[in-house]
């Protein structure tokens, strides 16, 4: 949460992430996972089944949110791909696989919603008789806080 929720609040107001904050929080986290292993000297099976863990999970996120990206027009910013992965290494590859779920549906929801309210205020507008010069068709939403969202309640339903 000490690099995801700056994240969030920087998405939201900028529509990008800085990749140096999330690099810089991919290898804390790394270092973080590396270090909670208690016997990691050893190198035993249960390290070795934890870094394999990790890099399935990496790898799985990498690919998703990338396919997603390719698929969707660069819909997804590279930071939300990154960001994706990191949360990947937070999660795990179960819990990973259910954050991506919650956060393409909290998406989903969130941008229907927000076409809704949109052409209800058009309606509203053009009722009244004001008069708007800007047509704005498809709109953006950060999609950071999602992810979030998506990983934390993997995190506490899993």
């Amino acid at each position: 949460m000490l690099f995801a929720l700056p994240a969030c609040f920087w998405d939201v107001r900028k529509l990008c992430i800085p990749l140096r904050f999330v690099c810089v929080g991919l290898v804390a986290l790394f270092a973080y996972r590396v270090a909670e292993f208690h016997h990691f000297y050893l190198f035993g099976y249960g390290f070795k089944k934890c870094m394999f863990n990790m890099l399935i999970a990496v790898a799985t996120s990498a690919l998703l949110f990338f396919c997603v990206r390719v698929l969707s027009a660069e819909g997804l910013g590279i930071g939300d791909v990154i960001f994706g992965v990191y949360t990947a290494l937070y999660c795990g590859f179960y819990r990973n696989l259910v954050a991506a779920a919650f956060a393409a549906l909290s998406g989903i929801l969130f941008y229907l919603i927000a076409a809704v309210v949109k052409k209800v205020r058009k309606r509203i507008c053009e009722k009244k008789g004001i008069v708007q010069l800007v047509h704005r068709g498809i709109f953006v939403i950060p999609f950071v806080p999602f992810i979030t969202f998506g990983a934390v309640l993997a995190v506490f339903l899993i």
